[in-house]
């Protein structure tokens, strides 16, 4: 769970690009047709992907994106 934790706000963009499209009405519209069980195994499929991903990029000694452009703005490009 840390390597999620240092990686939190990619994890969270990447919850709101997964999410959004798909359940919301101007996207696929799905949040009004699923069940409750069928929403909540999308949830978990979801969070097992960025937890995958997570660790995966903790493993190769990589940031996760959000966070890299996030440091870029604030620090400035590294020389």
């Amino acid at each position: 769970m840390a390597s999620v934790g240092t990686r939190s706000l990619s994890r969270y963009l990447a919850h709101a690009l997964l999410f959004t499209p798909v359940l919301a009405a101007w996207g696929l519209g799905l949040g009004g047709r699923l069940s409750s069980a069928a929403m909540a195994l999308f949830a978990f499929a979801v969070r097992l992907v960025t937890v995958a991903k997570a660790h995966a990029m903790e493993r190769a000694g990589r940031r996760g994106p959000a966070e890299v452009v996030l440091r870029r703005l604030m620090y400035g490009p590294l020389t």
